[in-house]
C-alpha cells in the first residue's frame, strides 16, 4: 500500500508529465517557429526536443506566449554567439584530434611485463 504522500507525489508527477507531453507536442507543431524563427522548416530535429520540452513546459509555455524577440540587436548578438560557438567547436575538435594522435604516438610499443607462464598443477 502506498502512503498518502507518495500517492500525491506520484499523481503530481504524472500530471506534470502529461501536461508537459501535450505542451511539447503542441509547441513543436504550432509554436516553435513563432518562438524561434530559425527553426522554420527544420522538422528532423524536433522529436529530439520532446523530453526537454516536456520537462521544462512552464518555461516553454512562457516563451511561446512571449513570442520572438522584437529587438533587431538581439539577432546580431545571436549571430555573433553562433559564430563564437562554431569557432569553439572547431577548436575542441582540433584539440581532440591532437590528443588522439599524441596518445597513439606516445603509447608503449609492447607489453610492459613479460607474459606469465602458467604451470600445470601437480597431480
Amino acid at each position: 500500500m502506498i502512503s498518502g504522500f507518495a500517492q500525491t507525489l506520484a499523481t503530481f508527477a504524472m500530471g506534470y508529465a502529461a501536461i508537459g507531453g501535450l505542451t511539447a507536442v503542441a509547441f513543436l507543431v504550432f509554436g516553435i517557429e513563432r518562438a524561434h524563427p530559425a527553426a522554420h522548416g527544420a522538422w528532423a530535429f524536433r522529436p529530439l526536443l520532446i523530453p526537454g520540452l516536456a520537462l521544462l513546459w512552464p518555461y516553454v509555455a512562457f516563451r511561446w506566449l512571449q513570442g520572438p524577440p522584437s529587438d533587431p540587436a538581439a539577432e546580431g548578438r545571436q549571430r555573433r554567439r553562433r559564430a563564437l560557438h562554431a569557432r569553439i567547436w572547431i577548436a575542441i575538435a582540433t584539440l581532440g584530434l591532437a590528443i588522439l594522435i599524441a596518445s597513439l604516438a606516445l603509447r608503449p610499443s609492447g607489453p610492459l611485463h613479460p607474459p606469465l607462464q602458467i604451470q600445470a598443477a601437480p597431480s
